[in-house]
């Protein structure tokens, strides 16, 4: 039997489960969140169903021992567990802004990615990963108000059969345990690109909108304080829990970041614009302490 206690930002979960075939997969949700065992606040656990046999294998998903889902299809299964995880993690975190974006860290300022699936900013993330940034997030980020500060959720990659494509020395690395189920997409874990991959506590000093279209040039575009605000409040999932001082963080947020928007059509030669954006475009914030700048600027180079 699986089972595995992880900690996000004091929330602690465990994962169970009965069916040795989806142990591997079950252990590359969220190798960095691994905690000791000990008491958790909800667990989640997967068994098979007693009414099905092994050819047409049938799964239940548990939450805390209340079913939440029956399945024979892997990709429901794993979209499934992994939905409802993250919703729970949202809930316990909802005192945070939360934004559709992935985030990455330069010497302790982060550069945050913002768009919806398919606009590249996971591919863009991982690749900046494999240069030598340090990784906050690839889907959510959480933006504490108090302090203007992103905090990580480190949770694995899922990428797709062309995001890997475009890295093919993960090709070699990757087993058949990385792919989950039927849903095409496989799971990696960061580690295997960079050692010690999870970003602290970050502060944020790039905005970038990515749009990705194969074929594009890339063009990096500054925009406007007023178009950086409209593009996050339609990536933003909880801001109207936050009310009117959801927005006031989100101008702190654009006025404290260089803006720009993003189109590209090749990931590695974006990820040389983006290291050569953070290399040229100090962080707004040092206009406001010239002193810091020139030991702040040999923490961009990537």
């Amino acid at each position: 039997m699986f089972r595995q206690c992880y900690e996000i930002h004091h929330f602690r979960f465990s994962l169970t489960s009965d069916c040795e075939e989806l142990n591997p997969g079950l252990r590359l949700m969220y190798p960095a969140m691994a905690a000791g065992p000990g008491i958790c606040a909800t667990g989640w656990g997967i068994r098979p169903s007693a009414n099905h046999g092994r050819e047409d294998r049938s799964y239940r998903i548990y939450e805390d021992e209340s079913l939440i889902l029956e399945t024979s299809d892997m990709t429901q299964l794993w979209d499934g567990l992994e939905w409802t995880i993250m919703t729970r993690i949202l809930q316990n975190t909802r005192e945070c802004i939360q934004l559709h974006a992935s985030g990455i860290d330069a010497g302790g300022n982060a550069l945050l990615l913002v768009g919806p699936s398919g606009s590249g900013k996971s591919s863009l993330a991982l690749s900046l990963l494999r240069e030598g940034w340090k990784c906050l997030s690839d889907e959510v980020i959480l933006l504490n108000p108090e302090n203007n500060r992103v905090m990580p959720l480190p949770r694995s990659f899922r990428i797709d059969s062309r995001t890997l494509g475009l890295f093919p020395e993960l090709a070699d690395k990757l087993s058949g345990d990385a792919y989950t189920g039927g849903s095409g997409k496989a799971r990696v874990d960061p580690a295997l690109v960079r050692e010690h991959w999870v970003a602290g506590s970050s502060a944020p000093a790039w905005l970038v909108f990515p749009r990705y279209r194969p074929g594009n040039s890339n063009d990096l575009i500054p925009i406007g304080d007023t178009d950086a605000m409209t593009a996050l409040i339609g990536q933003s999932i909880n801001l109207l829990d936050h009310g009117e001082g959801g927005l006031e963080t989100l101008l702190r947020l654009v006025r404290n970041c260089r803006c720009f928007r993003f189109n590209t059509g090749d990931i590695h030669e974006a990820s040389l614009a983006v290291s050569r954006l953070i290399t040229h475009q100090a962080p707004r914030a040092l206009r406001r302490n010239p002193g810091a700048g020139a030991e702040m600027q040999s923490a961009y180079q990537c």
